[in-house]
Protein backbone atom coordinates (compact mmCIF):
# COMPACT_ATOMS: atom_id res chain seq x y z
CA UNK A 1 0.00 0.00 0.00
CA UNK A 2 0.97 3.42 -0.85
CA UNK A 3 3.03 6.09 1.47
CA UNK A 4 3.41 9.23 2.07
CA UNK A 5 7.01 11.44 2.67
CA UNK A 6 5.80 11.45 6.25
CA UNK A 7 5.79 7.62 6.45
CA UNK A 8 2.31 7.29 6.06
CA UNK A 9 1.46 4.90 3.12
CA UNK A 10 -0.69 5.56 0.41
CA UNK A 11 -3.13 3.15 0.83
CA UNK A 12 -6.05 1.82 -1.85
CA UNK A 13 -9.19 0.63 -0.78
CA UNK A 14 -11.63 18.78 -31.49
CA UNK A 15 -12.99 19.79 -34.04
CA UNK A 16 -10.99 20.28 -37.13
CA UNK A 17 -10.33 23.94 -36.66
CA UNK A 18 -8.87 23.60 -33.61
CA UNK A 19 -7.03 20.55 -34.39
CA UNK A 20 -5.48 22.92 -37.08
CA UNK A 21 -4.91 25.95 -34.88
CA UNK A 22 -3.48 23.54 -32.30
CA UNK A 23 -1.27 21.36 -34.32
CA UNK A 24 0.35 24.87 -35.90
CA UNK A 25 0.91 26.65 -32.80
CA UNK A 26 2.68 23.17 -31.23
CA UNK A 27 4.79 23.21 -34.27
CA UNK A 28 5.69 26.73 -34.04
CA UNK A 29 6.72 26.40 -30.57
CA UNK A 30 8.80 23.33 -30.40
CA UNK A 31 5.90 21.08 -28.71
CA UNK A 32 5.84 18.43 -31.11
CA UNK A 33 7.81 17.02 -33.05
CA UNK A 34 7.81 16.33 -36.79
CA UNK A 35 6.83 13.00 -38.31
CA UNK A 36 9.58 10.49 -38.40
CA UNK A 37 11.52 12.76 -35.29
CA UNK A 38 12.55 10.00 -32.62
CA UNK A 39 12.29 10.60 -28.78
CA UNK A 40 15.46 10.24 -27.45
CA UNK A 41 15.69 6.74 -25.47
CA UNK A 42 18.30 4.50 -24.61
CA UNK A 43 15.04 1.87 -24.32
CA UNK A 44 14.90 -0.74 -26.52
CA UNK A 45 11.43 0.11 -27.50
CA UNK A 46 11.11 2.90 -30.38
CA UNK A 47 8.34 5.23 -29.55
CA UNK A 48 5.92 5.55 -32.68
CA UNK A 49 4.34 8.58 -34.22
CA UNK A 50 5.07 11.94 -33.46
CA UNK A 51 6.67 12.24 -29.85
CA UNK A 52 6.18 15.50 -27.84
CA UNK A 53 9.86 16.55 -27.27
CA UNK A 54 8.99 20.03 -25.63
CA UNK A 55 7.52 19.84 -22.04
CA UNK A 56 4.47 21.13 -22.48
CA UNK A 57 3.91 22.54 -18.85
CA UNK A 58 7.34 24.49 -18.17
CA UNK A 59 5.41 28.10 -17.71
CA UNK A 60 3.44 27.70 -14.69
CA UNK A 61 5.32 29.20 -11.39
CA UNK A 62 3.63 26.72 -9.02
CA UNK A 63 2.77 23.37 -9.39
CA UNK A 64 0.33 22.32 -9.69
CA UNK A 65 -1.72 24.96 -10.76
CA UNK A 66 -5.72 25.65 -10.16
CA UNK A 67 -6.49 24.71 -13.35
CA UNK A 68 -4.64 24.09 -16.98
CA UNK A 69 -6.30 25.84 -20.26
CA UNK A 70 -8.59 24.95 -22.98
CA UNK A 71 -6.17 24.33 -25.14
CA UNK A 72 -4.00 22.28 -22.99
CA UNK A 73 -6.93 20.10 -21.72
CA UNK A 74 -7.69 19.56 -25.87
CA UNK A 75 -3.56 18.35 -26.45
CA UNK A 76 -4.53 15.85 -23.71
CA UNK A 77 -7.00 14.60 -25.18
CA UNK A 78 -4.57 13.44 -28.06
CA UNK A 79 -1.56 12.27 -25.84
CA UNK A 80 -1.11 8.23 -25.39
CA UNK A 81 1.60 7.93 -22.29
CA UNK A 82 4.11 5.17 -22.98
CA UNK A 83 6.03 3.27 -20.34
CA UNK A 84 8.63 0.76 -21.45
CA UNK A 85 8.53 -1.40 -18.57
CA UNK A 86 11.01 -4.49 -17.85
CA UNK A 87 8.28 -6.84 -18.79
CA UNK A 88 7.20 -5.10 -21.99
CA UNK A 89 4.93 -1.77 -22.95
CA UNK A 90 2.00 -0.15 -21.12
CA UNK A 91 0.18 2.57 -23.51
CA UNK A 92 -2.63 4.78 -22.12
CA UNK A 93 -4.86 7.32 -23.20
CA UNK A 94 -6.15 10.35 -20.77
CA UNK A 95 -8.89 11.53 -19.36
CA UNK A 96 -8.21 15.63 -19.11
CA UNK A 97 -11.82 16.64 -19.38
CA UNK A 98 -12.87 14.89 -16.26
CA UNK A 99 -9.44 14.64 -14.58
CA UNK A 100 -7.56 17.82 -16.16
CA UNK A 101 -4.75 18.30 -13.73
CA UNK A 102 -4.02 14.72 -13.14
CA UNK A 103 -3.94 14.12 -16.29
CA UNK A 104 -1.09 17.19 -16.66
CA UNK A 105 0.85 16.18 -14.01
CA UNK A 106 1.14 12.67 -15.39
CA UNK A 107 2.73 14.67 -18.55
CA UNK A 108 4.40 16.62 -16.88
CA UNK A 109 6.71 14.10 -15.25
CA UNK A 110 6.86 11.89 -17.67
CA UNK A 111 8.57 14.48 -19.74
CA UNK A 112 10.31 15.27 -16.19
CA UNK A 113 11.80 12.34 -16.37
CA UNK A 114 10.41 11.53 -13.37
CA UNK A 115 9.06 7.92 -13.87
CA UNK A 116 12.42 6.57 -15.19
CA UNK A 117 14.30 3.88 -13.63
CA UNK A 118 11.21 3.54 -10.63
CA UNK A 119 9.77 0.08 -9.51
CA UNK A 120 6.21 -1.21 -9.38
CA UNK A 121 6.83 -1.91 -5.54
CA UNK A 122 2.93 -2.88 -4.98
CA UNK A 123 1.65 -5.41 -7.05
CA UNK A 124 -1.15 -7.45 -5.94
CA UNK A 125 -2.53 -10.34 -7.91
CA UNK A 126 -6.38 -9.72 -8.53
CA UNK A 127 -6.10 -6.12 -7.73
CA UNK A 128 -3.49 -3.31 -8.69
CA UNK A 129 0.07 -2.52 -10.06
CA UNK A 130 1.41 0.59 -8.07
CA UNK A 131 4.31 2.50 -8.90
CA UNK A 132 5.46 6.09 -9.34
CA UNK A 133 7.18 6.13 -5.99
CA UNK A 134 11.14 7.35 -5.81
CA UNK A 135 11.95 5.62 -2.46
CA UNK A 136 10.22 2.62 -3.69
CA UNK A 137 8.54 1.32 -0.33
CA UNK A 138 5.22 3.37 -0.98
CA UNK A 139 6.49 6.50 0.98
CA UNK A 140 7.72 8.88 -1.89
CA UNK A 141 6.77 11.21 -4.03
CA UNK A 142 7.38 15.10 -4.63
CA UNK A 143 6.41 17.76 -2.26
CA UNK A 144 2.86 18.52 -3.37
CA UNK A 145 -0.65 16.72 -4.31
CA UNK A 146 -3.17 16.94 -6.52
CA UNK A 147 -6.74 17.77 -5.45
CA UNK A 148 -9.32 15.56 -5.91
CA UNK A 149 -10.90 14.85 -9.53
CA UNK A 150 -13.02 11.80 -8.60
CA UNK A 151 -15.79 10.58 -11.08
CA UNK A 152 -14.78 7.94 -13.14
CA UNK A 153 -14.99 4.15 -12.54
CA UNK A 154 -12.27 1.18 -12.01
CA UNK A 155 -11.86 -1.43 -14.51
CA UNK A 156 -9.63 -3.63 -16.42
CA UNK A 157 -6.74 -0.89 -17.12
CA UNK A 158 -7.84 1.96 -15.28
CA UNK A 159 -4.81 4.10 -14.60
CA UNK A 160 -6.20 6.18 -11.10
CA UNK A 161 -3.42 7.86 -8.65
CA UNK A 162 -2.94 6.64 -5.32
CA UNK A 163 -3.15 8.86 -1.78
CA UNK A 164 -2.95 8.85 2.08
CA UNK A 165 -6.58 7.69 3.87
CA UNK A 166 -9.40 9.36 4.74
CA UNK A 167 -8.24 10.05 8.39
CA UNK A 168 -5.36 11.86 7.22
CA UNK A 169 -6.54 13.42 4.14
CA UNK A 170 -10.84 13.93 4.24
CA UNK A 171 -10.39 15.90 1.15
CA UNK A 172 -9.28 12.75 -0.33
CA UNK A 173 -6.11 14.63 -2.58
CA UNK A 174 -3.98 12.33 -4.69
CA UNK A 175 -0.26 11.34 -4.49
CA UNK A 176 2.09 13.87 -6.80
CA UNK A 177 3.47 10.80 -8.31
CA UNK A 178 2.34 7.41 -7.50
CA UNK A 179 0.01 5.59 -9.47
CA UNK A 180 -1.72 2.44 -9.88
CA UNK A 181 -2.95 0.10 -12.86
CA UNK A 182 -6.41 -1.64 -12.15
CA UNK A 183 -6.09 -5.53 -13.16
CA UNK A 184 -9.85 -6.04 -13.25
CA UNK A 185 -13.07 -4.84 -12.10
CA UNK A 186 -14.10 -6.97 -9.44
CA UNK A 187 -10.91 -6.26 -7.43
CA UNK A 188 -11.07 -2.76 -7.20
CA UNK A 189 -15.04 -1.77 -7.62
CA UNK A 190 -14.94 -0.82 -3.98
CA UNK A 191 -12.65 1.96 -5.07
CA UNK A 192 -15.00 4.05 -7.53
CA UNK A 193 -15.83 7.34 -5.33
CA UNK A 194 -12.82 7.01 -3.37
CA UNK A 195 -9.82 7.68 -5.75
CA UNK A 196 -9.48 9.76 -9.20
CA UNK A 197 -9.19 7.41 -12.08
CA UNK A 198 -7.51 9.83 -14.72
CA UNK A 199 -6.65 7.38 -18.00
CA UNK A 200 -7.01 4.04 -19.56
CA UNK A 201 -4.82 1.25 -20.89
CA UNK A 202 -5.23 0.92 -24.53
CA UNK A 203 -2.19 -1.61 -25.42
CA UNK A 204 0.02 -3.60 -22.62
CA UNK A 205 -2.80 -4.91 -19.91
CA UNK A 206 -1.34 -8.04 -20.49
CA UNK A 207 2.16 -6.39 -19.44
CA UNK A 208 0.54 -5.14 -16.27
CA UNK A 209 -1.15 -8.33 -15.31
CA UNK A 210 2.40 -10.01 -15.71
CA UNK A 211 4.27 -8.01 -13.68
CA UNK A 212 5.91 -9.29 -10.87
CA UNK A 213 3.81 -10.07 -7.62
CA UNK A 214 5.58 -7.67 -4.37
CA UNK A 215 2.86 -8.55 -2.03
CA UNK A 216 1.61 -11.68 -0.79
CA UNK A 217 -1.67 -9.83 -0.02
CA UNK A 218 -2.92 -6.26 0.18
CA UNK A 219 -0.63 -4.96 2.82
CA UNK A 220 2.17 -7.87 3.42
CA UNK A 221 5.12 -7.43 1.23
CA UNK A 222 6.91 -9.86 -0.04
CA UNK A 223 10.72 -10.50 -1.36
CA UNK A 224 10.52 -10.61 -4.83
CA UNK A 225 12.32 -8.37 -7.42
CA UNK A 226 10.10 -5.47 -8.32
CA UNK A 227 9.86 -4.52 -12.41
CA UNK A 228 10.63 -1.55 -13.57
CA UNK A 229 9.99 1.55 -15.93
CA UNK A 230 12.64 1.71 -18.26
CA UNK A 231 11.75 4.81 -20.04
CA UNK A 232 8.33 6.96 -20.49
CA UNK A 233 7.59 9.40 -22.97
CA UNK A 234 4.22 11.36 -24.30
CA UNK A 235 3.21 10.89 -27.99
CA UNK A 236 0.23 12.29 -29.92
CA UNK A 237 -2.38 10.11 -31.46
CA UNK A 238 -2.00 9.94 -35.43
CA UNK A 239 -5.64 10.90 -35.15
CA UNK A 240 -4.28 14.66 -34.14
CA UNK A 241 -3.25 15.24 -37.87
Amino acid sequence: MPRSSTGVKYRLEANPAMKSILVSIMLLSGILALPGVIHPSDASAQPEGNAITNKIFDGYETWPPESITPDEVSLLRNCTCVLETSRGVIKFILYPDEAPLHSANFVKLIQDGFYDGLTFHRVVKGFVSQGGDPSGDGTGGPDYEIPAEISLPHGPGAVAMARTGDDVNPKRKSSGSQFYFCHNREGTQHLDGKYTVFGQIVEGQDVNLSLTVTYSDKFTPNDAEPDFIVKAWVEMSPGFF
